[in-house]
């Protein structure tokens, strides 16, 4: 069996990166873009067996984190977090122990990329990637439940519960050898253009607007032998 066929959601080979300086990576995201796996390896080639075992054991993790997350109530509503709740994400990400952050970066995202037809630009924007637009067939659902997060924030008014989030396992094989780290994007529901009271038609002037901020927190997986 073909190395990706385990992990990829429709058994499909992964694509390949049509960017000729990224020297033939092959790209592709689970069903609901949470896990992202990228190589250079052969996909026609099985993977070597550690990486494939650290690869597993961190699918298993974000299973676990996941499950963590979405039967735990959130103290306000009386319901289960949202897989898109900055605060519960970044909280899970700490207590694993599993994870060190790297670095955190403000992005100015052209407003325009948040639309449908203009994915493959967001995900440039945010990733640094040109992921293939067949890869990307969650990312309206992924749009519209953020979306969704951070309009219940916004009516909730809450001061200690802002700030909606994506969250992106990123597994890569690279010269055989596995690395994992996580992608943390949030959105800030005080912006300005979420105000309902300024701005009542908040997400059609979204994408009327320029930019719009995001911030990106790098985390990077300790393998378990380094872990104490």
């Amino acid at each position: 069996m073909d190395w990706f066929r385990s992990f990829h959601h429709n058994g499909s080979a992964p694509a390949q990166n049509p960017d000729p300086g990224q020297n033939h990576r092959h790209i592709y995201f689970n069903a609901t873009g949470h896990i992202l796996f990228s190589t250079h390896h052969d996909p026609t080639q099985p993977l070597p067996t550690s990486v494939v075992q650290t690869f597993s054991q961190v699918i298993s993790l974000f299973s676990a984190m996941m499950k963590t997350l979405s039967t735990t109530k959130h103290p306000v509503t009386n319901t289960p977090y949202s897989l898109f709740n900055y605060h519960a994400l970044s909280t899970l990400i700490d207590k694993t122990g599993y994870f060190v952050k790297t670095s955190d970066l403000a992005l100015t995202i052209d407003a325009k990329n948040l639309h449908h037809t203009n994915h493959q630009k967001l995900f440039h924007q945010l990733l640094g990637l040109h992921i293939p637009h067949q890869e990307l067939s969650f990312a309206p659902a992924m749009f519209n439940s953020l979306t969704n997060e951070n309009l219940r924030m916004v009516e909730a008014g809450n001061r200690a519960d802002f700030k909606s989030a994506y969250m992106v396992f990123i597994c890569e094989c690279i010269a055989g050898v596995p690395l994992i780290s996580i992608q943390l994007f949030s959105l800030d529901s005080t912006q300005p253009i979420f105000n309902p009271k300024t701005q009542p038609n908040w997400l059609k002037r979204l994408f009327r607007k320029n930019h719009v901020y995001i911030i990106k927190e790098s985390y990077l997986y300790l393998m378990r032998g380094l872990v104490s």
